[in-house]
């Protein structure tokens, strides 16, 4: 069946939903599947599992509004300790999506860590918001990106290049520099303010039918992982650079907001085998 874009969004939410909603049946009613389970995490019983649902309520950010949560499912054990795992059903897809002014701040605030007003200067041309992209864009001679371009409101990575090479190997370092955050920030913690809140764990895990895997990555070692192969952060290859390419995925624009994607096989590919729970 062929979905629109906004279908193909609307979808993914509730086909995600339900297959959370039915891991949880699964864990609650299957025994033997709960005790491999359980034997993972070296815990005895679970005492109670919760979904995200449908209808989640927002919780507290850093920034002092609402935000969602990354974690979809919470495990509460025997020895009442919390286990709070997000749920992947797709190999790829959308991770985190966010205003780029928001990134910045929320990153700033979340690991107590200032972003240079360089790298701000180029995450916003090359995401969005800059109050001087139009007028960059236009002073530079036609090209065939150009279009693109001004419908977007952003600057391809050649054009950043071009526009302001120490620039553009600013975003790059920096991006380099902290991906171990950038990696927490995308997957666990996300704007979200309570630590108890903040998923740990990323399971994939699809029983709707659509793929078939079944692995467990703590978020903490793949963090760990993304900053050992940073070598693979680089500039996407088409369209003059849209994309920049993550050990753990790709981020790209979307929707005036930096759109993070996750990749099952770029993940799979770094870790050590002894690391994934499967």
């Amino acid at each position: 069946m062929e979905r629109n874009r906004s279908e193909g969004w609307k979808h993914a939410k509730i086909s995600g939903h339900d297959n959370e909603e039915i891991l949880k049946k699964l864990l609650l009613s299957d025994n033997a599947y709960a005790q491999t389970f359980i034997h993972k995490f070296k815990k005895n019983s679970i005492k109670t599992i919760s979904a995200s649902g449908l209808k989640e309520h927002g919780i507290e950010s850093v920034l002092n509004d609402s935000t969602k949560a990354k974690a979809d499912i919470s495990i509460e054990w025997n020895d009442d300790k919390k286990t709070l795992i997000s749920i992947k059903k797709s190999r790829s897809g959308q991770v985190f999506l966010i205003k780029t002014s928001r990134f910045i701040d929320g990153f700033e605030k979340q690991y107590n860590r200032s972003i240079s007003k360089d790298v701000k200067k180029a995450l916003m041309l090359f995401f969005g918001e800059d109050e001087e992209t139009i007028k960059i864009i236009n002073n530079r001679d036609s090209h065939k990106n150009k279009q693109y371009e001004l419908r977007k409101s952003r600057l391809t990575f050649e054009s950043l290049t071009l526009y302001n090479l120490e620039l553009a190997n600013l975003l790059i370092l920096w991006l380099k520099e902290n991906i171990m955050e950038i990696t927490d920030y995308c997957f666990a913690k996300g704007l979200v303010k309570n630590k108890d809140n903040w998923a740990e764990f990323i399971w994939y895990k699809n029983l709707i039918g659509e793929d078939d895997f079944d692995e467990i990555i703590q978020i903490e070692k793949l963090s760990k992982k993304c900053y050992e192969n940073k070598q693979f952060i680089e500039p996407g290859k088409q369209g003059g650079g849209t994309t920049i390419q993550l050990p753990f995925g790709f981020v790209q624009w979307h929707q005036s907001s930096m759109q993070f994607h996750h990749n099952y096989e770029k993940i799979i590919s770094i870790m050590n085998k002894s690391d994934i729970y499967n």
